[in-house]
């Protein structure tokens, strides 16, 4: 089932925290979030992803879930697009996996995901992940949290060991 933009309901996408992506996943996936978020949530399942021209930036998108079970779909070049998008390169993009097929996964592949969820795992389990990635992407990109950077200078000489850091202590004292 593919949705393309003329067929959501918009004003119903307005009311709703966000939108959730389904690319390549199967239909019980799809009926598992969808009976337990589609209260906070639009779900969008896509069939194929041939281009981000079918998702729009006004859709609050927080979160890819993306079947890697499916080799035929792509993966590289759908994570690639994603990632280069202006407006989607900083949405979790999260792998969804069997345990037997993960190993066949290509590693650049599987570090282009922020997670991979191994399947099968209960709709509890599955359910708290995706909250919890949605809730890492909201606070990301909140502008409540400010990122803080420290920068440490060391020379060669100047190196720590247990001796200087019980001296430096004795010190302060």
């Amino acid at each position: 089932m593919i949705y393309i933009p003329q067929q959501l309901n918009i004003i119903n996408m307005m009311y709703k925290s966000g939108t959730i992506i389904l690319i390549a996943t199967d239909s019980k996936f799809f009926e598992i979030l969808d009976s337990h978020l589609n209260s906070k949530y639009n779900i969008i399942p896509l069939d194929n992803f041939d281009s981000l021209d079918l998702l729009s930036p006004n859709w609050n998108i927080k979160l890819f879930l993306i079947n890697t079970d499916r080799p035929w779909i792509g993966l590289q070049n759908i994570l690639d697009k994603i990632k280069s998008s202006e407006h989607f390169m900083n949405i979790p993009a999260i792998g969804l996996s069997l345990k037997k097929h993960y190993h066949d996964i290509d590693e650049k592949v599987k570090y282009m995901f922020e997670d991979i969820l191994l399947m099968p795992c209960g709709a509890e389990d599955l359910l708290t992940r995706v909250d919890v990635w949605i809730k890492t992407y909201n606070v990301v990109c909140s502008d409540e949290i400010k990122p803080i950077t420290f920068h440490v200078e060391m020379s060669n000489e100047s190196s720590i060991n247990p001796k200087s850091l019980e001296n430096s202590e004795n010190l302060s004292n």
